[in-house]
């Protein structure tokens, strides 16, 4: 007979996070309430470039998120689900960034400022 796998329980207040604010949260160094996280975001400087790799291999590059308002890891894997392509994020020039698979400059710059809440101005796309 074949083993059954077992659930993994779900904090409920990790859950809330995730349903209150798009892009997860980090709980231990986030701000305590939506407003303050809010503020927190409008005040980011992001941006967005493309960038050719070996040979012809285009990425996307987000940079200039705050890792302690976002939580890198879901917002990596929303990204990639939402532009239908592979990516990571990772230290690259001294920075936390997020890089994407093909040219997504558009998607990610719609997805900042309709989810996440940055105000469109704050988002530089080269």
């Amino acid at each position: 007979m074949a083993k059954r796998k077992k659930k993994k329980r779900v904090n409920e207040m990790s859950a809330l996070n995730e349903l209150t604010w798009p892009g997860g949260l980090n709980s231990a160094t986030t701000p305590s309430t939506f407003f303050e996280r809010q503020l927190a975001m409008i005040g980011q400087k992001v941006r967005i470039y493309t960038e050719t790799r070996q040979k012809r291999h285009v990425v996307t590059i987000v940079e200039g998120l705050d890792p302690k308002v976002i939580d890198f890891k879901s917002l990596t894997s929303e990204l990639k689900r939402l532009c239908a392509a592979g990516g990571t994020y990772k230290k690259y020039k001294d920075k936390l960034v997020i890089i994407l698979q093909g040219d997504h400059v558009e998607k990610v710059r719609r997805y900042l400022i309709e989810n996440l809440g940055i105000p469109g101005e704050n988002i530089e796309t080269i």
